[in-house]
């Protein structure tokens, strides 16, 4: 070819995973899908696990949230220079702002600060998690650039923050 281009897309993936097998199975093929994993390692909680259920148009998902749920505030920091300040896009789940509020917030302030710099994804993720901690999940819609969201979780949100009206 006359000319030819190259697009190197880096993605890191954080959170955090039991010290078991379905934690070392998840960053296996996370890596050998070519993205980097940065997970805290919980010593005593499993790896959390989901089952989806799907029948023709209806689908449920039965968790066990495990580790995911006590992601460390503390990893942030460990991972600050290496992933965050070089990261141009940021998505958060609705999961880890529910799972971990305080690195959540961190997050969103680094956002605050570089917005010219630094895109924010948010997806709500579920309706339960809006109205577990609205607050939180409207601080970071208001940081971003882009949300996820289905009609359902968007109306809880914006119930759960007086937006829209509950009637």
């Amino acid at each position: 070819p006359a000319a030819s281009a190259a697009i190197t897309v880096r993605c890191v993936s954080v959170g955090c995973v039991g010290d078991d097998r379905y934690g070392r199975l998840l960053a296996e093929r996370t890596t050998c899908d070519g993205v980097r994993v940065e997970y805290a390692v919980h010593a005593r909680l499993a790896t959390g696990v989901c089952a989806a259920l799907i029948n023709s148009q209806n689908r449920s998902l039965v968790s066990n949230y495990g580790a995911w749920m006590q992601y460390p505030v503390e990893h942030i920091d460990t991972i600050w220079s290496s992933v965050v300040l070089r990261s141009r896009i940021i998505y958060m789940s609705g999961y880890f702002v529910q799972s971990c509020g305080a690195a959540a917030r961190l997050l969103i302030a680094h956002v605050d600060r570089h917005v010219d710099d630094v895109i924010l994804c948010v997806n709500l993720s579920a309706e339960y998690v809006c109205a577990q901690c609205p607050n939180e999940l409207l601080s970071a819609v208001q940081s971003s650039r882009v949300v996820f969201a289905n009609y359902g979780e968007a109306v809880a949100l914006a119930k759960q923050v007086d937006i829209l009206d509950a009637h």
